[in-house]
């Protein structure tokens, strides 16, 4: 493989890699989320 083409492949590499990062992170907080909203609504008093 020529240098400019692994180059390319590296740089393609590194955006699906930030793009997998940032749909982890998004999952993660919609998981965070979710789990709050759950807590709320099974105890709307506020744990009193």
């Amino acid at each position: 493989m020529a240098s400019k083409e692994q180059s390319v492949v590296a740089e393609c590499a590194l955006q699906l890699r930030t793009l997998g990062d940032l749909m982890y992170w998004k999952y993660v907080l919609l998981e965070f989320l979710a789990r709050t909203l759950q807590a709320y609504n099974e105890d709307p008093a506020g744990g009193t």
